[in-house]
């Protein structure tokens, strides 16, 4: 198993039973140098790590017998610094099952004459054919029969309409549940589907690790429920046994919106509250974020922005409040076509309780002069929404690039660059990149949604956030898996580049569709940049945001499932010093 957590005081401590005898690894991951303790019942010391893992990461290899239970203890070294870290513990097997969840898919009718309906995207990233099954959890009505399918090395299999095409459902929403025995990537798009083409949102795949754990919260930025936009909120639970999450709204100053609710989810279930905000208070409410905080096994969240208008959703994922420097891509203040002025809204918001200094950066297109960085200052809950920021924080009349935010753990950044008609907004929403998350000389990215035909193109954005050049290599690979044409790139410090219709440059023959693979060409010169892709309806000139999934150049990993129970250990009363 794996979660993300941060060190606020000296001493983190986890219990953890083991579910079966067998050789276990159990380490952090990330910047903060660690110390790992583990304990028996009794409080005695079975073993302990300072540097053993990868940098200054604690790393302890243990063998353990089913139906034990153990203490991890987990601190700073000295127990006086904080910061944040992964932690893992790994039961020595190379991995065989790799799941994903897609949180919300549908082929249904909603609110304002919608007619909601999902795509989905899966590609195989490994040597041997993907031996992988798809399971539907609905919201209502009793689950399908699991459908199984294989996928070809490299390749990519698409099923529009996934909802009806294979489980046969015309009227439902839930969650699709992948599980292969090959590394898989996994995406989808679910969008409203008109006459004159399209509106829609992308909703990646999550490893199934990634689920928000018993003890742990996670954010909610950007609530609305009004004459222009209404929100729905989703869970997933990846478990088999129950479930329980507590969600806690607040508005732009950090006050609550009405009392806490709680929800109880079965195993393998999905559960979507559509017009949210109304269960805590009386609309309107223009501005209101949520504390999403599980009490119970493991879920995943989102929420669903919908222009009430033109019926364009914004998919948001939860945030943990990790990771010190986040980046926002494809911010823009420009014309485009049809007469439209596409611009970029901004959300900022502090999860601490106390004030929080931040730098805001703007990294402009490569060969555009910078601009001054930007302090702020964020009160503590509070929630910061600029309708355009470029112009507005910036003051930039025209222009595109990348905002940084340079600060603490506890400020999370969002964003959404649409364009505003008669018929209401539509756009897409941007998602945070983490550093940590970032392609390296240690991995590559991946871009699995792109597109080129008569409904749709692809732009492609890279972002180098450093101050040093990095040259990166863009790999095409044709939905057989078949290797095209590569080409190199030389991103400049500190800034951004877009390249429109991305794949044209791989192929002189029409792909339709395409993976993108991004590299480091020289690992040993260091460096790191971010990758995104903007899928464009043709028509409409809506757009889904899709980031590159990072995936290690190095042996498979360990097993790393959310079968292991292991929650937050109570307070002991007694005194902690100084690992000794």
């Amino acid at each position: 198993m794996a979660c993300s957590r941060r060190l606020y005081r000296d001493i983190d401590y986890y219990v953890f039973q083991v579910p079966e005898s067998g050789t276990y690894d159990i380490y952090t991951e990330g910047t903060t140098d660690t110390v790992l303790q583990v304990e028996d019942g009794l409080y005695q010391i079975l073993t302990r790590d300072d540097d053993g893992g990868e940098g200054k990461n604690a790393s302890v290899r243990i063998d353990l017998t089913a139906g034990d239970t153990i203490w991890i203890r987990i601190g700073a070294y000295g127990n006086h610094g904080t910061g944040d870290y992964d932690f893992i513990i790994a039961d020595g097997k190379t991995r065989t099952t790799w799941n994903w969840i897609v949180p919300a898919a549908a082929r249904i009718s909603g609110a304002a004459g919608t007619r909601w309906v999902t795509d989905l995207v899966i590609r195989n990233q490994g040597s041997t054919p993907a031996d992988a099954m798809m399971e539907y959890w609905p919201q209502e009505g009793i689950q399908p029969t699991p459908i199984p399918i294989s996928i070809q090395p490299g390749a990519v299999m698409k099923i529009d309409n996934v909802i009806e095409d294979r489980f046969q459902l015309l009227e439902s929403a839930g969650a699709i549940r992948v599980s292969s025995n090959q590394p898989i990537l996994v995406s989808s798009r679910t969008y409203n589907l008109l006459e004159e083409g399209t509106y829609g949102q992308a909703i990646p795949g999550q490893r199934e690790e990634d689920a928000l754990l018993e003890g742990e919260r996670g954010y909610l930025i950007g609530l609305a429920e009004s004459d222009t936009h209404r929100t729905n909120l989703g869970f997933v639970n990846p478990l088999s046994s129950d479930s329980t999450v507590r969600i806690t709204m607040y508005d732009t100053t950090g006050n609550p919106i009405g009392s806490s609710r709680s929800w109880t989810l079965s195993g393998h279930s999905f559960v979507q509250i559509d017009h949210v905000l109304e269960q805590f208070g009386t609309p309107p409410i223009e501005e209101a974020r949520a504390e999403v905080e599980i009490l119970s096994g493991a879920v995943f969240s989102y929420i669903s922005i919908v222009d009430q208008k033109t019926g364009d959703p914004v998919y948001r994922p939860v945030q943990r409040a990790l990771g010190a420097t986040r980046g926002l891509p494809g911010v823009s203040r420009a014309p485009g076509e049809a007469g439209t002025l596409w611009r970029t809204e901004l959300w900022i918001l502090s999860t601490s309780s106390y004030e929080q200094e931040a730098i805001l950066k703007f990294l402009p297109r490569q060969g555009e002069s910078g601009y001054e960085d930007l302090p702020l200052i964020i009160q503590p809950g509070a929630m910061i929404h600029v309708n355009d920021a470029l112009n507005e924080i910036s003051h930039i009349a025209e222009g595109s690039g990348t905002y940084v935010l340079e600060t603490g753990p506890e400020v999370l950044v969002t964003g959404r660059t649409y364009t505003e008609k008669e018929i209401g907004t539509y756009g897409q929403g941007l998602v945070s990149l983490r550093p940590d998350l970032a392609i390296s000389g240690e991995n590559a990215g991946y871009l699995i949604m792109g597109e080129e035909t008569e409904k749709s193109r692809s732009n492609l954005g890279l972002i180098n956030p450093g101050q040093d050049p990095v040259d990166i290599t863009l790999q095409g690979i044709s939905p057989d898996g078949t290797t095209l044409l590569s080409h190199q790139w030389t991103i400049e410090g500190e800034s951004s580049v877009q390249v429109d219709h991305i794949l044209t440059l791989f192929s002189q023959n029409d792909l339709g569709s395409a993976t993108i693979r991004i590299s480091i060409s020289d690992p040993d010169r260091g460096g790191s940049i971010w990758a995104w892709l903007s899928v464009v309806d043709q028509v409409t000139g809506d757009a889904v945001f899709e980031e590159a999934v990072v995936e290690s150049m190095g042996p498979p990993p360990q097993n790393r499932t959310l079968l292991s129970p292991v929650s937050k250990r109570p307070h002991q009363p007694r005194i902690l010093g100084t690992l000794p």
